[in-house]
């Protein structure tokens, strides 16, 4: 999954993850950087609360060998044309700038590096129609964890929300045996988040679904592993 930590991407290659996950969010400045706008209150120990409260040259002040505020691009080269099955971008429509130029701008960016296997999803069906119009590959959100999500119709897999997506990326919570049928008669495949519990790891692989985002991508690669060979075992 996309952090800011600059050895994730080599990390997740390195503990056999076949797809990773990045996001994006901008600063005040329409800088794109691959973190989630929340993730900066840990890269700065709280001194500001989203990306989008600060430049991107400000951003850069905060940067130490431990912790880096990875630029797009350069996070999409170090994973790009590298092997990878996929390589998922998760667009944070921050304020200030919200979901304004913000599918344009980073599908330009993902194709000056030559990312074919991008697809990208989101929590806005609105940032995604405009990503599929671009001609990229896109899922969508399945996810009931917020009044606003519900009364959007987000919960649901719906024909009608980003017509040509490809998959879905459903909340944990909601994963079932009815959704991943629905999935299915979609022609979508089917992406669970967030699943760092081992027993809830082996729960979601039960269901048969396409991929599993972990920060414990590791635990994820062995108990696959495990069950591979309990099958060739019997």
């Amino acid at each position: 999954r996309g952090v800011v930590v600059g050895a994730t991407a080599a990390a997740a290659k390195s503990a056999g993850a076949t797809c990773v996950e990045v996001d994006v969010a901008r600063t005040k400045d329409g800088a794109l950087v691959a973190m989630h706008g929340r993730d900066v209150a840990r890269f700065t120990r709280g001194a500001i609360g989203d990306v989008g409260e600060v430049s991107r040259d400000e951003l850069e002040m905060w940067n130490e060998d431990e912790y880096e505020a990875l630029d797009l691009r350069a996070a999409l080269a170090g994973v790009a044309g590298r092997g990878l099955k996929q390589i998922t971008i998760d667009y944070k429509e921050n304020a200030p700038l919200g979901r304004r130029g913000l599918a344009e701008a980073v599908v330009r960016t993902a194709r000056s590096v030559g990312c074919s296997e991008c697809l990208y999803w989101g929590k806005d069906d609105a940032t995604l129609r405009e990503t599929r119009a671009l001609g990229e590959n896109v899922g969508y959100v399945v996810a009931n964890f917020s009044a606003e999500m519900r009364y959007k119709g987000y919960d649901k897999i719906g024909r009608g929300r980003v017509r040509g997506a490809r998959a879905v990326a459903v909340q944990s919570e909601m994963l079932s045996s009815t959704l991943v049928r629905r999935a299915r008669r979609a022609g979508l495949a089917v992406h669970v988040w967030t699943v760092n519990d081992e027993e809830r790891m082996r729960r979601t692989l039960n269901h048969g679904v396409d991929g599993i985002l972990t920060d414990r991508p590791m635990v994820l690669r062995d108990l696959i592993a495990s069950l591979r060979a309990r099958c060739t075992n019997h």
